[in-house]
Parts: C-alpha cells; sequence; structure tokens
C-alpha cells in the first residue's frame, strides 16, 4: 500500500514521527509504530530495542538491508515522555546520518548504522502498525501506555520537536 511509504526503491522521501508514551521497562523489543512485514514489503520502524535504547530503522527489502539510528543511552521508563525521530530522505549508503532521534523534546546522543548496500525503502504492501511490528503476523508488542502517535511527511526541525513536547505534555 502506498499509504504512508516513504520510498519507492530508487528515493526515500522525509518523514517525522512523533509520540507520547509511557514504556514499561521489559527485556522485549517493543515497536511504537512501523511498516513491517515479511520481505519484501518492509519499509520503516520506531520503537524500543530489547536493550531499551530508541531505535529508528529503515528497510531496502530488494538487498535486503536495513540501516537504523539508535540511541546511545536508554530511553525514558516508567513516566510520560515524548519520543519522535526525524529523517530526512537523503537516502543512500550513509542514509541513517539524515536522521536524529528525540525524547522530550531534545535530541538524544545517538549512533548511525549505516549499512553501504542501502538504496532507498520500497513501496511495499505492508499495513502500518501502531504497537506492534509485522503486519503478517504481529510481533514486538509496545508495553506500556500510548496516549499519541502521529507521523508526518516532513522532516521536522528540533524547535518542532520541542514545541510539540511542550504542547503535549501540558495534558500529563
Amino acid at each position: 500500500t502506498t499509504d504512508l511509504s516513504f520510498g519507492n526503491g530508487a528515493a526515500d522521501s522525509a518523514f517525522s514521527i512523533f509520540a507520547v508514551l509511557n514504556v514499561t521497562d521489559t527485556a522485549a523489543a517493543r515497536t511504537v509504530i512501523a511498516k513491517l512485514t515479511t520481505n519484501p514489503d518492509s519499509e520503516w520502524g520506531f520503537r524500543s530495542a530489547a536493550t531499551d535504547v530508541v531505535q529508528f530503522f529503515n528497510v531496502d527489502a530488494s538487498v535486503p538491508t536495513a540501516p537504523e539510528r539508535d540511541s546511545n543511552a536508554a530511553g525514558s521508563q516508567g513516566a510520560w515522555s515524548t519520543r519522535g525521530v526525524s529523517y530526512d530522505g537523503s537516502g543512500g549508503a550513509t542514509s541513517m546520518n539524515g536522521a536524529a532521534i528525540y525524547q522530550n523534546g531534545a535530541v538524544l546522543a545517538s549512533t548511525a548504522f549505516n549499512q553501504a548496500t542501502y538504496v532507498a525503502m520500497e513501496n511495499g504492501a505492508g499495513g502500518v502498525l501502531i504497537g506492534a511490528d509485522n503486519s503478517a503476523t504481529p510481533t514486538n508488542f509496545f508495553s506500556g501506555s500510548m496516549a499519541l502517535v502521529m507521523v508526518v511527511q516532513a522532516n521536522l526541525a528540533a524547535a518542532r520537536f520541542t514545541d510539540l513536547n511542550q504542547i503535549s505534555r501540558s495534558y500529563f
């Protein structure tokens, strides 16, 4: 499906994700939102990894490879927080250099794990799931509470994540 697809196999498009979460500390991956299924229909995902780092990744299903950006430290757990990621759509072997991870309106120190063979996401037929990945057989269920998840087709600047954090945190 072309819904929430940000690649055409040759080039990626910019997009950002923002969420208001209370993540439970567990020793498992906890997906916030993802457009994943079995290859060749996977595209992207945003989650807490089993190691508790905040993780964003894209999938080039034709290779297949999945570059990712991981926070250098564990994300907030056990309390309401905001998290987000911005991706500039740069694609290519250094695609994750164009991604940034945010928590509570501030950029989190993170590391890009680029893949030399990555070109771009592909417009796969997989559906988008909130709170799990793999639309064929859901896995990596989110543990905790979610109040808001949004995806926008733009590379949001750091100031926008600060604004979104201030607005949404006034409600909890």
